[in-house]
């Protein structure tokens, strides 16, 4: 995918080179920025950009249009503190004050809607670890979260979660705003996922769905188009891909791992067996035997439920016990 150029208008110089400067540390060779603090600068440059940032001193209805229609830009957003003049609610919004994170997303998901996907790497490999363990919910979850820190170790590593809900609080956009965004066809789908996609310690992940009515929705061709764009993304070599219970066509869909974890905890120590078993059997899936395996998962008690608010420390202390030093050498071992 092509770089994405910016410019940013804003008469407060100082916040524009702060602003211009850390998107650049940030996104490297992903999101160019440069930065003017008044009109006559701008307009003397004559810089190509895909999007124009405009602060609050700027954002006037003529002046916006004769940008459009000069064809320098192909988008124009607007840099807003909390309030917009009424006549320019047609155009993007994104808040001064947020985070450098929230104002990157921001960027990237104007751009995703006027780009188009024109550029694919032909031959590229991903590879893909599965996680299944639909008898438990929060075994699934909670094995993903310490897995997913294993492989970022060594891989460029995108986890996605079909499971309901992980990391913690409901974010602003979740994995329900890319499906949603793929379904219309239209824009750049790694430009939008890179604006949805955060960051934990060295985990990208895609948030999951906040409703599971989101799931519930999910057609064989909005898997096929997430497929698709997880595999054309440039910026990971792995994903783990955490298959929830209302997956449709998941056990055809599995074929695509080179591994599949099948976490449990001894309550349920014959059931993972039984069922892949039986899948195994009536979808005649036998390759999948060689790529299941089957990880017993420590009894852990806790306060309240596990589905709502994660145990960072949880995550860390497996990380480094014996359950975390066995799936660590199984993995760079296989």
């Amino acid at each position: 995918m092509r770089k994405i150029n910016l410019i940013i208008l804003e008469e407060e110089e100082e916040y524009a080179r702060k602003l211009a400067l850390g998107i650049r540390r940030r996104e490297g060779g992903k999101l160019e920025a440069v930065w003017y603090g008044d009109r006559e600068s701008f307009l003397a440059a004559e810089k190509e950009a895909d999007l124009i940032l405009l602060g609050e001193e700027f954002q006037e209805k003529e002046f916006i249009e004769n940008l459009v229609m000069a064809g320098g830009s192909k988008r124009v957003a607007l840099l807003a503190q909390e309030y917009i003049k009424r006549e320019l609610t047609g155009y993007p919004v994104i808040l001064k004050f947020q985070s450098l994170e929230q104002i990157i997303s921001g960027i990237y998901r104007v751009a995703a809607q006027n780009e188009k996907d024109d550029i694919v790497r032909p031959g590229m490999k991903k590879e893909i670890i599965g996680v299944y363990a639909p008898w438990s919910y929060e075994i699934s979850v909670l094995f993903s979260s310490l897995m997913s820190r294993i492989l970022a170790e060594e891989k460029r590593l995108l986890y996605v979660s079909l499971a309901e809900g992980c990391f913690g609080a409901r974010q602003e956009e979740d994995l329900a705003d890319l499906i949603s965004f793929l379904r219309a066809g239209r824009g750049n789908a790694q430009t939008r996922l890179r604006s949805i996609l955060r960051k934990n310690g060295k985990v990208h992940y895609l948030p999951a769905m906040g409703n599971p009515q989101n799931i519930w929705d999910m057609s064989g061709e909005d898997y096929e188009r997430l497929w698709t764009a997880l595999y054309e993304d440039p910026d990971h070599d792995a994903v783990l891909f955490e298959f929830g219970a209302a997956y449709e066509g998941v056990y055809e869909d599995m074929d695509r791992c080179v591994k599949i974890y099948c976490p449990y905890q001894e309550v349920f120590r014959d059931g993972p067996q039984r069922q892949i078993g039986q899948i195994v059997r009536l979808y005649d899936k036998k390759e999948l035997e060689d790529k299941v395996e089957y990880v017993r998962m420590p009894y852990i008690k806790r306060e309240g439920g596990m589905a709502d608010e994660w145990n960072e420390s949880l995550v860390s202390e497996l990380l480094y016990s014996e359950l975390g030093d066995k799936l660590r050498g199984n993995w760079h071992g296989r």
